[in-house]
């Protein structure tokens, strides 16, 4: 158990590392290559760890590996089918694939489970303003900022706001 929690820790660093660099520049093959693999120890060790299969999939989206992301969503939904996160992730992998039917099924099921989530919020009401249905991003975002007032609304939302209103 220590090993693996050390691993997590390790892990964790080395995403937000790689997620650094990735969005300066390209991630170097070498890094990608080593990256996977002590993801895929760290799931060795302990196969249930969500935290890890998360930021696997997370990694591989990094990576634009979106279908082995959409595998390893499927893997943990296998598992637990009330995984907002995963239903959430699967949806962002879909989106960047440009699949927004499979991306909006992701989202509708994760918003289901975790409506007060503002990850999921974001993501569903990026898809739905990519969509062009306006009216449904600014509902699901005000029905958010009234469970959380703290949470600034993105220039995007009051874009909407003004095309709804005309």
């Amino acid at each position: 158990l220590a090993e693996f929690l050390y691993l997590e820790d390790v892990l964790n660093s080395l995403y937000k590392l790689l997620h650094n660099y990735s969005t300066t520049t390209a991630l170097p093959p070498a890094a990608s290559i080593f990256a996977i693999a002590d993801f895929e120890k760290a799931l060795a060790l302990k196969p249930s760890a969500r935290s890890v299969q998360r930021q696997l999939v997370r990694l591989e989206m990094l990576l634009g590996n979106y279908d082995k992301g959409i595998d390893y969503c499927h893997q943990m939904l296998e598992k637990d089918s009330t995984d907002a996160i995963a239903y959430r992730l699967l949806g962002n992998c879909y989106y960047s694939k440009r699949q927004f039917d499979n991306a909006y099924m992701g989202y509708v099921k994760a918003y289901s489970l975790t409506p007060e989530d503002f990850s999921t919020v974001d993501a569903f009401s990026t898809l739905l303003i990519e969509e062009k249905d306006y009216q449904g991003a600014l509902e699901m975002t005000e029905r958010y900022r009234e469970k959380d007032t703290r949470t600034a609304v993105g220039p995007e939302l009051h874009w909407c706001q003004q095309v709804v209103q005309g």
